[in-house]
């Protein structure tokens, strides 16, 4: 589950992540029921001096274990002591999710965003690393600017998209009219958080107010990394792990039966929609 996003912008990057944890039981006669625990770390940045670059992890089956907590101190180990480009670090974080997905009997989907500034350039770089989807990191928007996202991305992708990710639009034209233009490559970096922490509150909320209709795998406190080149990356809200035990937790259920909704849009747009749930 989760919802993390990475804005890559002309004033800088900004990483952001919320904190939930989503858990499902195994048992078949309890597939409705699931629990969840806020405040859960998923940012970390690299040893000191060395602290410009950060990574949220993300894994599909959050029971499963190593927790962030878990994993840092095993990246970190394997690290040089001087500092090296972000596609190093994006290079040790993706073997160290190999060597974790690979212990288990049960497959795991294990997912990170690596980004910061090499020593040098003006210019960000972010990473995203995939396993077992992909056999290496792979560089998003090198020479331009954009947006990373991923976990529970249906909303992010109505509103940068246009459309929902289940939807197939073969028109090109189409597809140019519903998307949304930021200016990226003018956007300050105070605009480029406003924008991250925007599409992860629009997430939690929506998914807040279907209620039971959706599976609320995002929420509690969003942690924000920020950063250019010439002053690294900093923690723009940081907050402890919270402990894990039966009183951080709670137990959700999710109702397949939705409710019947007939949705009236008029192809003139200045016309009044109408969005109404059958009884």
């Amino acid at each position: 589950m989760s919802i993390m996003i990475c804005v890559k912008g002309a004033g800088g990057i900004v990483l952001a992540a919320e904190s939930r944890r989503t858990i499902f039981h195994t048992d078949p006669s309890q597939q409705h029921e699931y629990v969840t625990q806020d405040g859960v770390l998923k940012l970390f940045s690299f040893d000191p001096p060395h602290q410009w670059w950060a990574a949220a992890l993300c894994w599909t089956r959050t029971d499963i274990e190593p927790t962030l907590g878990e994993l840092v101190p095993e990246i970190r180990a394997k690290l040089p002591p001087h500092r090296i480009s972000v596609s190093e670090y994006a290079q040790h974080v993706h073997e160290a999710l190999v060597r974790r997905a690979g212990l288990g009997s049960i497959p795991v989907e294990m997912r990170a965003i690596v980004t910061g500034f090499d020593e040098g350039e003006t210019a960000g770089r972010v990473f995203i690393i995939e396993v077992p989807a992909s056999p290496a990191p792979v560089e998003h928007h090198a020479g331009a600017f954009g947006i990373s996202y991923g976990g529970q991305k249906e909303y992010v992708d109505r509103l940068l998209r246009g459309y929902d990710g289940l939807l197939v639009v073969e028109d090109k034209d189409l597809q140019n009219d519903l998307q949304t233009s930021l200016p990226l490559d003018t956007m300050s970096l105070l605009d480029c958080a406003a924008l991250a922490l925007f599409l992860i509150r629009t997430t939690i909320d929506m998914q807040r107010f279907i209620g039971e209709f959706a599976v609320q795998g995002t929420g509690g406190p969003i942690d924000a990394v920020f950063g250019t080149a010439a002053g690294g990356l900093h923690y723009m809200r940081q907050k402890a792990s919270a402990p894990i035990g039966p009183g951080s937790r709670t137990l959700r259920r999710y109702n397949a039966m939705r409710p019947v909704v007939a949705i009236d849009v008029l192809p003139d747009v200045s016309r009044v929609a109408s969005y109404t749930v059958r009884q």
